[in-house]
C-alpha cells in the first residue's frame, strides 16, 4: 500500500479502500492458491462458528477466539488446517451433505496477517479480510465481503478489474469495511474508517480507544458524524465472572426498563410486559403492554385467537432503548460470550433473568400491575411454537406455576 506522503492530499482511508480492491483483482482468478496451502495442513480442526477473526491478530499470534474440536461433531461445518507452527493455513466449510462450499486461506508475514475466502462453485474470492502492520504496528484493517457471498449474473465473464470496480459502484452487494489508524503514547488512539452495508448508504466515522490506568484497552467506541455513538469493546471487569456479569446485567436492564415505564408516566394496571428481542443479534427489549382492562376484553371477547390477543403484542414503541445505563455492561457481557458456541444460549438466559426479576419485583411498586403480572422475553420468529412452549418460557421468566395451571384452565392458551 501507498505510504501517506505518496499522495499529497488523498484521504488515508482512501488508500486503504483502494489497496483493499486492487487486493481483491490480485486474487481473483488465483483459488489454486487453495490446493498449495492445503498441502501444508499437519493437523485439522473443527468448529460450528467461523473462527480466527484476523482483526484480533496481536503479537504474533492469531487467535481461534472460540472453541476448536480435536474431532468432527454435527453441526462442526467449519474444518480448519492449521500448519507445522499451529497456525491456521486452510479453511473448508462443507454443507451438510459435505459438498465443500467455501474455502480459505490465512498468509501471515510482519507486514500483512490475510485471510481469502473463495465461494467454490464459481471458485470466486468472496472474502478478504487484511491486517497490514509497519514495524510491529497495526497502520490499517480491511474487509471485504460479498454479499450472500456469491457474486451474481451480472458479475459474469468480467475481468478480475471490472468485477472490483463494479462491486464499487453496487454497494448493495458488498459489506465492506477499512480502517486507519492513529498512534499517540506508543499506542492506538483512533482509526478513521469508512464502512459500507450492503443497502445501507456508505459512511465515515471514527474508533476512539480508551486505556486504564495500567494501560490495558478499556474501551472502543465509535463516534458518527452527527454525534451519535456506539461502544464496540469494552474490558470484561476484573475479577468478574460470566456468571456474575449475567446477574449484573439482567438486573440494571430490568431496572431501566422499570424506569422509562415510571418516565412514560404509566398509570393504568398493566397485566402483561414483554420485552421483544431479536436471538442472536439484539438483546435491547422493545417494550410491549397488556393492561388488566384490555386482558379482561380479551378474554370476554374472544374464544378463539385468545393466545394471539394476550401474548403476540406488538411493540408500543419500536425504537425503545431502556436508557444506555447498562451498556457498558451489555457490551462486556455480550463481547465475552460470542467467544463461545451456541452463544445466545446465556445471552437468552440473561434476558430471560431480567424478565424474571421484572415479574417477581411486580416492577418495583413503581409502576401499577395486578396480582399476576407477568414479563417475558421473547423472539417471536424463533418461537415458541409447539404446544406447552409458551407455557415453559412463562415459567422460566418468573410466572407461578399455579398462576399457569389457572390460565391454562381459563383458556389463555387458545
Amino acid at each position: 500500500m501507498q505510504k501517506n506522503g505518496e499522495l499529497a492530499g488523498v484521504h488515508p482511508v482512501k488508500l486503504v479502500k483502494d489497496d483493499l480492491f486492487n487486493r481483491y483483482v490480485a486474487v481473483y482468478d488465483k483459488w489454486t492458491h487453495l490446493l498449495e496451502k492445503k498441502q501444508q495442513v499437519v493437523k485439522w480442526m473443527y468448529a460450528k462458528e467461523d473462527r480466527f477473526d484476523v482483526e484480533k491478530y496481536a503479537n504474533g499470534v492469531l487467535p481461534a477466539g472460540g472453541p476448536l474440536l480435536d474431532k468432527w461433531e454435527p453441526d462442526a461445518n467449519y474444518k480448519y488446517g492449521l500448519d507445522s507452527g499451529g497456525r491456521p493455513c486452510y479453511m473448508q466449510y462443507e454443507a451438510n451433505g459435505g459438498e465443500i462450499v467455501y474455502a480459505g486461506i490465512f498468509k501471515c508475514s510482519n507486514s500483512c496477517v490475510e485471510y481469502v475466502e473463495y465461494n467454490m462453485r464459481d471458485r470466486k474470492p468472496v472474502v478478504i479480510v487484511r491486517l497490514l502492520q509497519e514495524n510491529g504496528r497495526k497502520t490499517a484493517y480491511q474487509a471485504l465481503h460479498i454479499n450472500g457471498k456469491k457474486l451474481g449474473r451480472d458479475y459474469e465473464n468480467l475481468t478480475g478489474r471490472e468485477v472490483a470496480d463494479k462491486l464499487q459502484q453496487m454497494e448493495h452487494d458488498i459489506f465492506c469495511m477499512v480502517k486507519h489508524f492513529q498512534y499517540g503514547h506508543d499506542r492506538i488512539e483512533k482509526a478513521d474508517c469508512w464502512e459500507s452495508l450492503a443497502g445501507v448508504k456508505a459512511t465515515y466515522y471514527e474508533e476512539r480507544y480508551q486505556y486504564t490506568g495500567t494501560g490495558a484497552l478499556d474501551e472502543i467506541k465509535s463516534v458518527y458524524p452527527d454525534g451519535t455513538s456506539q461502544l464496540l469493546y469494552v474490558k470484561m471487569p476484573d475479577n468478574t465472572t460470566i456468571e456474575q456479569l449475567s446477574d449484573q446485567l439482567a438486573l440494571q436492564i430490568a431496572q431501566s426498563v422499570t424506569e422509562r415505564l415510571v418516565r412514560k408516566k404509566w398509570n393504568a394496571p398493566l397485566s402483561i410486559l414483554q420485552l421483544g428481542i431479536h436471538e442472536v443479534d439484539d438483546y435491547h427489549p422493545h417494550l410491549s403492554m397488556l393492561t388488566v382492562k384490555e386482558k379482561v376484553d380479551i378474554l370476554n371477547t374472544y374464544d378463539e385467537l385468545r393466545f394471539e390477543k394476550l401474548f403476540i403484542l406488538v411493540s408500543d414503541d419500536k425504537h425503545f432503548r431502556a436508557d444506555t445505563s447498562y451498556e457498558r455492561l451489555y457490551t462486556a457481557f455480550m463481547g465475552k460470550v460470542q467467544e463461545g458456541d451456541e452463544w445466545w444460549l446465556p445471552a437468552n438466559e440473561m434476558i430471560y433473568k431480567a424478565a424474571r426479576l421484572l415479574t417477581v419485583n411486580k416492577l418495583w411498586n413503581k409502576v401499577p400491575v395486578d396480582k399476576d403480572f407477568v414479563a417475558y422475553a421473547v423472539d417471536w420468529s424463533m418461537g415458541p411454537n409447539e404446544e406447552g412452549e409458551m407455557g415453559k418460557l412463562l415459567l422460566t421468566c418468573g410466572l407461578p406455576a399455579e398462576t399457569l395451571r389457572k390460565w391454562e384452565r381459563e383458556g389463555y392458551f387458545k
